[in-house]
């Protein structure tokens, strides 16, 4: 795009202006400069509005269009997809982007990979999002690059853990881990541990599990870290649960929802799972009392489960 570098010096009207002023790539060039101011402003919306106008427009020239600049508009359409979770649009505009930069021979940002593996993950399409990550683990190796290497890592097991692959995901995180202890990433240790925690749980290995557990919670609490200690709390209380230990489950399990307060979907996500477990506890344990306290918090769970409803 030629003047794409005159373009960051006008004004929005001017660009606008200028649109109207041109043809063909000339126009494209306008709405990817305005499809970037959108996005830097967080207004995905329109930014991917512009992004597939700009993209469409290239892609009316056919062989004449620019295989970089249209590779581009793929990538955008792709990264404000990506902002309001329409992952199958990422899906469907950055393999485009990738197939043509692999045609023609340009050389691809590990972010756009990145981009597309996350979004495989969101659409439960693992394998595909494995291959991406031992792609960028290769590169990053062969860069000596230990963060990225742990990171690809860390994400190959959490990819494994989709699959329920739980022996594969606790290998590749516990490689993860030596190197990020190696390097003395405390923020990546800690999530690494935490996802180990969760296969020990998920292989059945609870006495484990819960040391593990306990380890983070208390670093967790060094660091103020309230998200995270939820989570692990909440995972305390599905191995005690495993362990038989139904009484303390659902004790901690009462403490824990008096923490979670209603303040935006992730909270209220984290309270519907809760109540689910304190209504599995209170069948358990049984009796006319436990049984009415079931039907009430069930009566309350579908309201809260209302509230998450996208219309």
């Amino acid at each position: 795009m030629s003047d794409f570098d005159d373009l960051t010096e006008l004004s929005d009207k001017q660009v606008w202006e200028r649109f109207n002023d041109v043809q063909d790539a000339d126009r494209a060039e306008c709405l990817y400069e305005l499809s970037r101011r959108s996005y830097s402003k967080s207004d995905y919306k329109t930014a991917l509005i512009l992004a597939e106008q700009s993209r469409d427009l290239l892609l009316a020239l056919g062989e004449l269009a620019n295989a970089a600049e249209l590779a581009n508009t793929y990538i955008a359409v792709g990264v404000n997809a990506s902002n309001l979770n329409k992952h199958e649009l990422v899906i469907e505009n950055v393999e485009k982007a990738l197939a043509i930069t692999k045609e023609n021979e340009l050389n691809n940002r590990f972010e756009d990979y990145d981009i597309l593996a996350t979004a495989y993950e969101c659409t439960e399409q693992f394998e595909k999002a494995i291959d991406l990550h031992n792609w960028m683990l290769e590169n990053y190796s062969n860069q000596d690059d230990e963060i990225g290497c742990a990171s690809h890592l860390a994400q190959i097991a959490a990819n494994y853990g989709g699959l329920k692959q739980y022996d594969q995901a606790l290998l590749k995180a516990e490689s993860a881990l030596e190197i990020a202890l190696r390097i003395e990433d405390t923020g990546l240790t800690l999530l690494i541990q935490t996802h180990i925690a969760e296969y020990l749980y998920e292989l059945g290995q609870y006495d484990e599990a819960f040391e593990k557990v306990d380890q983070l919670m208390n670093s967790y609490q060094i660091l103020n870290n309230d998200e995270k200690i939820i989570e692990l709390k909440y995972l305390r209380c599905q191995i005690l649960w495993m362990q038989d230990k139904t009484d303390q489950s659902f004790a901690d399990l009462l403490d824990l929802s008096k923490e979670v307060k209603d303040t935006n979907e992730e909270s209220i996500q984290q309270r519907i799972t809760i109540e689910k477990s304190i209504i599995r506890c209170l069948e358990q344990l049984g009796g006319k009392a436990n049984r009415k306290e079931a039907q009430e918090r069930q009566k309350k769970l579908e309201d809260l489960e209302k509230l998450t409803k996208v219309e």
